[in-house]
Order: structure tokens, then sequence, then C-alpha cells
């Protein structure tokens, strides 16, 4: 899982996380890989999915509690957005109903239910949007980076 994410050869990788490269390469097969290193990958990486793909893949308590996203588009994920804004608006009134006097009522639980399945799809594409705005932000600066002509260090340039 790791390794996908890796931009970079194995021993600049290494070297931009401050481990060995036997030690990048033993994470990347075993997959345990201490939190630390995980976020020092996704910065060194641009990529912050891998903080959430360790998360929900590698953690027990992520396996259980975070939601699992999809690789998409942008256009796609901004899209799911907004379906999903539109399906809680509509459900809002609902909802008020609902939790206004503290108690959840037999006959109110399963409309209560489809509310919280529909805030659950719309945290998933609010989640996507943030990593579609992360990676953007590091490609930017990337871009940016290598459009100035200062000299590029060896180990950028790999």
């Amino acid at each position: 899982m790791y390794k996908g994410y890796r931009n970079m050869q194995t021993k600049v990788a290494a070297v931009k996380l401050g481990i060995h490269e036997r030690t990048l390469n033993r994470y990347e097969s075993e997959g345990n890989v201490p939190p630390g290193i995980v976020l020092m990958m996704a910065q060194v990486y641009g990529d912050k999915k891998i903080i959430h793909d360790h998360c929900a893949n590698m953690c027990p308590i992520g396996r259980q509690f975070h939601l699992r996203l999809e690789h998409k588009a942008l256009p796609e994920t901004v899209l799911e957005l907004l379906k999903e804004l539109t399906d809680v608006k509509k459900l809002t009134d609902n909802l008020m109903d609902i939790t206004y006097d503290g108690v959840i009522d037999q006959d109110e639980q399963k409309d209560f239910d489809r509310i919280v399945k529909e805030l659950t799809q719309l945290e998933r594409a609010i989640k996507q949007i943030k990593l579609h705005i992360s990676k953007s932000r590091h490609i930017s600066l990337v871009a940016e980076m290598r459009t100035k002509k200062e000299p590029v260090l060896a180990t950028q340039a790999l």
C-alpha cells in the first residue's frame, strides 16, 4: 500500500524520511508502519491520502470507524458533494422534528437512521474534497518550485 504513494526512488525517500533504506523496504512490504512515519510519508510524498488509507486499512480502530474513500476524479467528487448537500438539506426539517424533544421514538428511528446515513455520505464527500485540495496544493507548490530559476538539489531532482 505505502509503496504506491512513493513518487521517488527508495534511497531518496528513505533519506527524506530519516530512516534507512532497508527500513523503508520493510515498512512497504510488511505494512507495519508507525503512525509518525506515515505522517512523514504524507508530507514527503505529497499525498495525504496515505494517512487515510493507513487509518482505514492498518489501524485496528480506524478499520472499525474510519470512512472508506474511493479514488475519484475531482469533478465527480464535487458533483457527489453537491448531491449529498442537497439530500441533507431536504432532511433538515425532519431532523429537527425528530430531535427537538431530545427523544428518538421507535416510530422516528427509521427516519433518523436514514438521516444519519445521509450525513455519513456527506461526511465522506467532504473528506474526498479535502483530499483533492491537499493533493492539488502540493502539486501547485511543486510546479511553482520547478518554474523558478533556482538550482535544484540532487535529491530534489530524483
